[in-house]
């Protein structure tokens, strides 16, 4: 039982940022996947790694925190491909939420009741994303928002149909 891992393709990488008063580690692994393995599970068939990143993260003198996520993956057993991905979801993540937050004041909507906070965050999640698809009109995404409330010539184009 010790060693089930160990006939497995293992990588492993360590990145560190630091800034804002903040110090992180990350620990990238990832396992290829055998194929005799891959082939016991017909639900994932372009499965070909497995991924875990443990992230420790110490702000300012306050004791760390760190977490760990697991993977499955259609990348190659290529660590830095797989660190790559992980970022970049998280990226892009975290550049909606603050969008959310910013330009749509997400966390001050008073709406509570029923299906309206769900129904609401989708509602502005589908128009931060046609905003950020409109590279002509300058400005942020607050910004367009107001004016495709003012103008409904521009609220067409973000929209890409004619209204009335």
């Amino acid at each position: 039982m010790e060693n089930d891992f160990a006939h497995w393709q293992q990588h492993a990488w360590h990145t560190e940022d630091e800034g804002h008063g903040r110090v992180e580690h990350r620990y990238y692994h990832v396992l290829g996947v055998p194929a005799a393995l891959a082939a016991q599970h017909p639900e994932w068939p372009d499965w070909r790694s497995v991924g875990m990143v443990y992230r420790e993260r110490t702000v300012g003198a306050q004791e760390p925190s760190s977490e760990v996520r697991y993977f499955i993956n259609s990348l190659p057993p290529k660590v830095k491909t797989f660190a790559r991905a992980v970022r970049g979801h998280w990226g892009i993540e975290n550049s909606l939420h603050w969008v959310l937050d910013v330009s749509f004041r997400e966390d001050e909507s008073r709406v509570r009741k029923d299906h309206g906070p769900e129904n609401l965050a989708w509602v502005r999640r589908l128009a931060a994303v046609l905003l950020k698809q409109d590279k002509i009109t300058k400005g942020g995404i607050a910004c367009q928002r107001k004016q495709a409330g003012w103008d409904n010539d521009y609220l067409e184009q973000v929209l890409g149909a004619k209204l009335g």
